[in-house]
């Protein structure tokens, strides 16, 4: 009875870390779409690192390509100095595969750490 419980708690603690990341997505792509995208890589990075804390799960990592479609309606980003900008959606595109693989190498340190 404890067990399906604790297992029980476990998953909400899960759903809800999953839709808190969800929810500041399109904060960081709004704020990706401006001048500040470095500080939008960063708490992309924080945040998917976190996700991984909290679920323990590799699975979660295909969370972060959920940005993708997001994205779209952003349109283009502000663009480097002489370069033409690039749609948001395919930039957002690179950084999910880096973020995904984030998820999955924050659970693989934590399950080191617990073992060690």
């Amino acid at each position: 009875m404890r067990m399906a419980r604790l297992t029980e708690d476990t998953q909400r603690v899960r759903v809800v870390a999953a839709v808190l990341y969800v929810g500041i997505l399109p904060g960081i792509l709004a704020l990706a779409h401006t001048e500040n995208d470095d500080v939008a890589l960063y708490l992309w990075l924080v945040a998917s690192s976190g996700l991984g804390l909290i679920t323990h799960t590799p699975w979660w990592a295909l969370l972060p390509f959920l940005a993708v479609p997001m994205a779209v309606p952003f349109g283009y980003s502000e663009g480097w100095s002489g370069h033409d900008p690039l749609p948001l959606w395919l930039g957002t595109l690179f950084f999910a595969s880096v973020q995904a693989a984030m998820v999955p190498l924050v659970v693989g340190s934590r399950y080191l750490c617990k073992r060690f």
